[in-house]
């Protein structure tokens, strides 16, 4: 998923044109190396890190000191919810760019809306709930290709003793996933851990 982000040259070249006018936010990290803490600064060095040097590699320890998705610098000894981190990553960045002209940047490249329907079994009446997402899960298990796994993400699911907004009675609801705004880079988090108690 992060890679989407670092391989769409538009994005990245926008958020590096991004002057959000404030000085560094000195931080020390771990080793007492002087780390600026903010954010959108972290990320446009790394695109630019990318963009700018034949490096191979980058070393983000000072972003993860700057990230912070809990108040605290990332532990970088545990793993992860990669679908946490975009969502939080996306977050993060858009209170950075709030008070730019860029500031629907994410939006423009990476909003999408689900809408969530639940059928009524009892009185045949359809409820339409919308959501918004950056990415979606896709689990792989027993698919053979991403379209089966597109098809079973569509086919929906039956809820019991869900009570009815409409008739006002606990039945049997039918809820189905469709997407409603397709964003213009579709970002998929390909599902594939089982757990086993």
């Amino acid at each position: 998923m992060i890679q989407q982000l670092f391989m769409n040259k538009t994005f990245r070249y926008l958020l590096m044109r991004i002057n959000d006018q404030k000085e560094p936010e000195w931080t020390v990290d771990s080793k007492g190396n002087p780390v600026d803490d903010n954010f959108l600064h972290q990320i446009q060095r790394i695109f630019g890190y990318l963009e700018r040097t034949t490096r191979l590699d980058f070393i983000p320890s000072a972003f993860c000191v700057a990230y912070k998705p809990f108040g605290e610098p990332v532990n970088i000894m545990i793993q992860q919810d990669v679908q946490e981190f975009v969502s939080m990553f996306f977050d993060r960045l858009e209170i950075g760019i709030k008070e730019h002209p860029l500031n629907r940047l994410i939006d423009n490249f990476y909003h999408g809306k689900n809408a969530n329907l639940f059928s009524c079994h009892e009185c045949n009446q359809t409820k339409k709930v919308e959501e918004s997402f950056y990415s979606i899960t896709l689990e792989v298990k027993n698919s053979k290709n991403l379209s089966e796994s597109f098809n079973r993400y569509i086919l929906g699911e039956l809820i019991s003793d869900y009570k009815c907004d409409f008739c006002n009675k606990k039945a049997d609801v039918s809820k189905k996933t469709r997407i409603s705004k397709v964003p213009h880079n579709l970002i998929i988090h390909l599902q594939r851990i089982d757990l086993n108690f």
